[in-house]
């Protein structure tokens, strides 16, 4: 005979839900202001949020920001990849960074990752010229401007009576 109060829960027969499992995949498309970071995700068998954070302090306890990551919510019991893409990062410095995913079992987060942004790209030195001044028969007064770009740019002036200086 059946009890009649026997209960079946909706899991039953179904994978047990556990916590989410982060892991990094690669931090690549790294430049001096930008990477994009992708990570393996298992929801362990219920809805799960991912989040990305990411700081300039090693022990991620200040400066700590939060990045959109996509998918932002995964389901099911397979691997997935999200992907988060930190933009208008500063050149020349290390971030750090670690992923969250949440569902109704836990929070797991993952080990603190990192990387550099490359030094900005070289840019020529851009010269402005004015108009000569106190031109007498043995001297005159040449005057310039010149905006460096990102490097070390020394400046002179070449003067001569050859317009194409080949003499």
């Amino acid at each position: 005979t059946v009890n009649e109060l026997l209960y079946v829960s909706p899991t039953d027969n179904a994978p047990p839900i556990v916590p989410p499992t982060v892991a990094l995949r690669s931090v690549g498309n790294i430049t001096h202001e930008a990477a994009e970071i992708t990570i393996d995700v298992n929801p362990g068998f219920a809805p799960t949020s991912i989040g990305m954070q990411y700081s300039t302090d090693s022990t991620m306890t200040t400066g700590l920001l939060t990045a959109p990551i996509t998918p932002s919510q995964v389901s099911g019991g397979n691997m997935v990849q999200a992907t988060s893409n930190l933009i208008g990062l500063t050149p020349s410095k290390t971030y750090y960074f670690r992923m969250t995913g949440t569902n109704e079992s836990g929070v797991t987060t993952s080990s603190i990752g990192n990387f550099k942004t490359l030094a900005p790209p070289k840019v020529l030195p851009k010269v402005t010229l004015v108009p000569t001044t106190s031109i007498t028969s043995y001297s005159a007064t040449l005057q310039g401007s010149v905006m460096p770009g990102n490097d070390e740019t020394s400046v002179s002036f070449m003067y001569g009576t050859d317009p194409t200086f080949k003499v």
